[in-house]
């Protein structure tokens, strides 16, 4: 698996994720990124640091710059729409594809989960009816 860092980038410059974590691909480090903002941010401000002006810098092991993450997204936006940046473009639609996809997933394990209950509410009838004693 992947590792990726997750460097935090401040006002007064860039702490280094030196251990960095596993993660199959970039959307889930993404998704780490943005779910951890929050907790990140009330530690911050306990100690009297702006987190607005703060984002996650993903690199891989190279440390290549793959994605930033402004924390004033998730802060400020809140709907979970937040869109991480990569560096070779300024917008993405990372977090808003990765919604709808699992929307979609979602839809079709509700569908297939009412055909499962379906087919073995079907068989449990049938089954009552074929072990009936006339």
């Amino acid at each position: 698996m992947p590792r990726f860092h997750f460097h935090l980038l401040t006002p007064d410059g860039l702490e280094r994720d030196e251990d960095g974590l596993a993660f199959a691909d970039l959307d889930a480090a993404y998704l780490q990124a943005y779910a951890t903002i929050p907790a990140l941010a009330r530690e911050l401000l306990k100690v009297g640091r702006d987190p607005l002006g703060c984002a996650f810098v993903i690199v891989d092991e190279a440390e290549r710059r793959l994605l930033e993450v402004p924390f004033r997204e998730r802060i400020r936006g809140g709907s979970g729409a937040g869109r991480g940046r990569p560096v070779a473009s300024c917008h993405s639609e990372r977090a808003q594809d990765l919604v709808e996809s699992l929307r979609r997933e979602r839809a079709l394990l509700r569908e297939n989960l009412d055909r499962t209950r379906a087919i073995l509410a079907a068989s449990r009838a049938h089954g009552r009816g074929v072990n009936r004693v006339p």
